[in-house]
């Protein structure tokens, strides 16, 4: 980011017309008259949002003391994108422009601070005082370095190159920097993070809404609940298939109330009682589920048995991705305890595969970068390596933390969801365990622990569909949610009321299929109905009239390619079918 700092006796602007087609929408006309004036000319440079907290901690800090120095009774922001070349996106530059000004604002009481709209042409005249700090520049760079922790181990399994140390080059270390911080491999901060004012706007159109207090929580209507139950259906699915080829046996539950927190689980809440004693509960049903289990002596007849459920989750947020951020999560969790550690690698295996595969189905996977975290007995054995078919089938390569700790035999697979603002934030885990307890049967003393999020939360899951969205509109092409996930799959859109038996027609071999198609019955013009189809997202926009009527065609708008097709309605149908299975 680059300023121009003018310390004016007098500045004065107004609005004349719109420069960007993204600009800020504004009241009428803007227009303020000020003196006495610290004017902050602002360019917004590509990537100044990826470490927000740490550029304003330094903007702020220089202009608080250029206030002391100057003795200023006002401060404007004025977005200017004359200053560099490396300009960032409109929403990116919003984005910063809105956080500086707020931030300001808290910092910078004594005096009012104003920000000029942006994306908009504007007239101004200014009378700059002329003494030695009249005029200034500052350049803003936030500068990360990398540094090793030497306490894990984190590895690059390439398909086609081996194992090797990852290196301060890796384009791992750019994305996944504050994940390997985490797992200790690295010593940095991570960013501060915050849903952006455009992936707000894409989750109200689906009727969920960002509730912002102490972190987020994510409220919804249908029809968000609809795209959820989807959701939830698809993570479930996976269970059903596995217990086809694992012959695997146990039941969903369901308990209320939280645990108390174990020490191993991230996902917690601390709070202090009414006498002052501080306790820490855990929404993590992994805990629970293998004491009920062990209590109930599943493993005396089976070689292995389930618990799920789905958990909700209270927890302390953290600004660094949206998972974090969440206070309340909703997440399905299975649990599967097994006497026989080659069994349980090769449910692991097989699971892995269905998630993945249905990541693929939603159309996630080349926004994902799965994490291997492995003890180190599990790596000198090789035994991640027998997991790397499933994975090389969808990557080239793939993260490896090897933990130095003394863990005997433990192994976790995290998925991240590397979204718009390269922030990569845990989208599922599943994680693989030995443990010995007490159970009746002494050869089954050494029991294995499978327990996994299956496709994650599901408000987790949304917010990656909706961001993965965002980053197509940012390509410059259709944004859309895939259309088996969607409310309603085909609009069907009568030329006028002559066509709405052939419309009704349509609409009920569509149903007979299975597709959730509607009539736009609506008296309004073609256009604004096609637009309305537009808005909604809907993914399969069909027009019928005279020409449709006689030859028993569809004229169809599919919003993914943005191609428009005539087709027979039976092949029509199928086509859709086929998109939805």
């Amino acid at each position: 980011m680059k300023t121009l700092l003018i310390h004016a006796e007098s500045f004065a602007t107004k609005t004349t017309e719109k420069a960007l087609e993204e600009a800020e929408e504004i009241p009428g006309e803007y227009s303020v008259e000020l003196r006495n004036v610290l004017v902050v000319f602002t360019t917004v440079e590509d990537g100044d949002s990826r470490n927000l907290v740490k550029l304003a901690s330094d903007f702020v800090r220089d202009l608080k003391e250029l206030v002391l120095k100057l003795k200023p009774a006002t401060i404007i922001l004025y977005p200017y994108a004359h200053l560099s070349r490396n300009l960032a996106k409109p929403r990116e530059a919003l984005e910063v422009l809105k956080f500086l000004e707020k931030t300001l604002q808290e910092e910078v009481k004594e005096i009012p601070v104003y920000r000029a709209p942006f994306g908009w042409y504007k007239q101004f005249s200014i009378n700059c005082y002329g003494h030695p700090l009249s005029e200034l520049s500052r350049e803003y760079r936030v500068r990360e370095e990398f540094i090793t922790t030497g306490y894990n181990e984190c590895l690059v399994s390439s398909k086609t190159a081996g194992t090797y140390k990852l290196t301060s080059d890796s384009r791992y270390v750019k994305t996944m920097k504050w994940v390997l911080s985490k797992h200790k491999c690295l010593d940095v901060v991570a960013a501060r993070w915050r849903p952006s004012e455009r992936i707000n706007e894409i989750l109200s159109k689906f009727r969920f809404k960002l509730v912002e207090d102490i972190g987020l929580r994510l409220h919804r209507l249908d029809p968000a609940l609809i795209i959820e139950d989807k959701l939830l259906e698809l993570s479930e699915s996976i269970i059903n298939e596995l217990k086809q080829t694992h012959d695997l046996h146990g039941e969903k539950i369901v308990t209320q109330g939280y645990s108390k927190d174990s020490g191993k689980s991230e996902e917690f809440l601390c709070f202090t009682t009414v006498e002052d004693l501080k306790h820490c509960v855990s929404s993590e049903a992994t805990s629970d589920h293998i004491k009920t289990l062990i209590e109930l002596d599943v493993l005396r007849e089976r070689n292995s048995y389930y618990f799920y459920e789905v958990v909700s989750v209270l927890k302390e947020p953290k600004p660094t991705d949206f998972r974090n951020y969440l206070t309340c999560l909703r997440k399905p969790q299975l649990t599967v305890l097994l006497n026989s550690e080659r069994e349980a690698l090769n449910l692991l295996r097989d699971l892995l595969s269905h998630v993945l595969r249905k990541l693929k189905k939603i159309e996630l996977l080349d926004s994902l970068v799965p994490v291997f975290i492995v003890s180190q007995k599990i790596f000198e054995e090789g035994i991640q390596n027998s997991l790397n078919e499933v994975f090389n089938e969808f990557y080239e390569e793939l993260l490896v933390v090897v933990k130095k700790d003394k863990t005997p035999w433990e192994l976790a697979v995290e998925v991240y969801y590397i979204d718009s603002t390269e922030t990569p934030t845990l989208l599922t885990k599943t994680s693989l365990w030995a443990s010995t307890h007490e159970l009746s049967e002494p050869s089954h003393k050494h029991v294995v622990t499978l327990a996994s999020e299956l496709l994650g939360p599901l408000e987790v899951l949304v917010y990656a569909l909706i961001d993965k969205a965002h980053k197509t509109e940012l390509a410059g092409k259709t944004p859309y949610i895939p259309a088996f996930l969607m409310p309603t799959q085909v609009r069907i859109i009568p030329v006028s009321k002559d066509h709405a038996g052939y419309a009704e027609l349509i609409a009920s071999r569509l149903r007979d299929a299975g597709v959730k198609a509607d009539i736009d019955y609506r008296e309004v013009g073609l256009g604004k109905k096609i637009r309305d189809a537009g808005i909604n997202w809907i993914p399969y926009i069909v027009v019928v009239g005279d020409r449709e009527k006689e030859s028993e065609t569809v004229n169809v708008r599919i919003r993914s390619t943005g191609l428009q097709k005539s087709m027979r309605i039976d092949e029509f149908v199928e086509f859709v079918k086929a998109a939805l299975s």
